[in-house]
């Protein structure tokens, strides 16, 4: 891409988006052009299975790991391709060293191949010579998982307050569990978190997930007037099993139970005199879905970077019990991009897409504020149908042992309808910059602050912060 081609892309845009549009298309292709100007040429390297070093295959005479504290060593040779006295590659041990460091619960995981042959082994098999052997030498650090949790977030003039315990590597056995209090403006929901990422020792995650929810919902009509809205309390419970078939092709299966009640609580007088004026109250309902799901691709992640391709999409059912209508069909879809850039940057792409059947308004898709689009009000957008956008160009200026502090800048959009033929049309788009704190030595401690400048449809706050980074 280069300055004619953005030129022309602004021009093209200028005249649907308005002024505050072609800057929003202007930052994005700038941000585009750094990563395509930045990142190595393909044609430089040589992919994995044209290195002859990668390609060259040992016995695996022994496997030496090395640091383990809390963790179970097992948990390490199930991540492993190979075990001893197998044949293996170089490309497989440094595979196996990927997945070791995609479990997150490492902070840095090392391999040496080490010339030192057991005798054992070195007699040939029928009168024929096998590989040379070779020991694996597997070095990890790991990093401290065990924590309680505070979290916090400002944006869409929404303040959301997590509380709770987690441990994502449970009694050494690299299990995730976690209990949470979290408030969110005005109201108090709890939750509890079971996922086991290796069911039956198997490249197979089973999660298991219950919780008692409050959610303040606001709605607005397109001049951003609050048009109605109410509180919603749920009880839920969830769980989901996904089978990974081979390196980046996996699917699974989820099923849920809810029941929501509906009141005026923790509203005020403006939301429900409007919502009494349209349409009063919803009636109570339950829902048990049922849908399966499907990823490509896959990230693999070093520390704060990332790197690789995702795309995932699931089809469910919901059945509504009550006096609503009786099911529902929905489509869900997402997409996630990561390349690693020079100098430890990272140039990240988030996108999603749905439909949904539903003509239960609580139940429609929103976006804008603490997770979705920075710069408009929590909830401001909402529909059946949409798209999500997110770009962010993340570059370190402190990478220490302890900290690393990372610049953003981002583009932010979205689409909602409800009519599924017009999905493709832009219903707001902000622009800007942040900045991240990484604390190296335990895993997801982020916090994130973002100024962000409407660009079309948008007329939220602009500061947000928190914790973690938006996606």
């Amino acid at each position: 891409m280069n300055w004619k081609t953005i030129a022309r892309t602004i021009k093209a845009t200028g005249r649907d988006l308005g002024r505050g549009g072609r800057w929003c298309v202007f930052v994005f292709a700038l941000l585009m052009t750094a990563a395509v100007g930045s990142a190595p040429t393909v044609a430089a390297e040589p992919a994995a299975d044209e290195d002859p070093e990668l390609d060259e295959v040992y016995r695996v005479d022994a496997i030496i790991i090395e640091g383990l504290l809390r963790t179970k060593r097992h948990v390490v040779e199930r991540e492993l391709l190979f075990e001893e006295g197998d044949i293996a590659s170089v490309a497989d041990v440094e595979e196996s060293a990927q997945r070791l460091r995609n479990t997150q619960i490492f902070r840095s995981v090392e391999y040496e191949i080490v010339d030192q042959r057991i005798d054992a082994f070195d007699a040939p098999v029928d009168g024929i010579e096998g590989p040379e052997g070779r020991l694996v030498r597997v070095r990890v650090e790991e990093r401290w998982t065990l924590s309680a949790f505070f979290q916090f977030g400002q944006g869409g003039d929404t303040f959301r307050l997590l509380v709770g315990t987690m441990d994502t590597n449970l009694l050494g056995r690299y299990q995730h569990a976690e209990v949470m209090y979290s408030r969110l403006g005005r109201t108090n929901s709890f939750s509890g978190i079971y996922r086991n990422p290796r069911f039956l020792d198997a490249r197979q995650q089973l999660s298991m997930q219950a919780a008692l929810s409050n959610r303040l919902y606001t709605f607005y009509d397109q001049d951003g007037a609050i048009a109605g809205g109410f509180l919603r309390r749920r009880r839920h419970g969830s769980m989901s099993v996904e089978r990974e078939w081979r390196r980046g092709v996996a699917t699974g299966a989820r099923t849920s139970y809810s029941a929501d009640t509906f009141n005026y609580g923790a509203g005020d007088d403006i939301r429900r005199e409007q919502q009494e004026a349209a349409a009063g109250l919803p009636a109570a309902m339950q829902t048990l879905q049922v849908g399966v799901n499907a990823r490509f691709g896959q990230l693999d992640r070093d520390e704060y970077r990332q790197e690789g391709t995702v795309f995932t999409a699931g089809v469910y059912q919901n059945f509504h019990f009550g006096d609503v209508e009786p099911r529902s069909s929905q489509f869900r879809s997402s997409f996630r991009y990561f390349a690693d850039l020079p100098r430890d940057s990272t140039f990240g792409v988030r996108g999603q897409m749905g439909f949904h059947t539903t003509d239960l308004e609580h139940m429609y898709f929103s976006a804008g504020g603490l997770d979705a689009i920075r710069g408009t009000l929590d909830m401001r957008h909402r529909g059946p149908h949409h798209w999500l956008g997110n770009v962010e160009l993340r570059v370190p200026s402190l990478n220490s042992h302890v900290l690393v502090v990372q610049h953003v800048a981002f583009v932010d959009a979205v689409g909602v309808t409800d009519h599924a033929f017009q999905i493709f049309g832009l219903t707001a788009a902000t622009t800007g910059v942040g900045l991240r704190v990484i604390a190296r030595d335990f895993a997801g401690l982020i916090f994130r602050v973002d100024y962000a400048l409407p660009a079309f449809g948008a007329d939220g706050p602009r500061l947000s912060f928190g914790a973690g980074q938006f996606f």
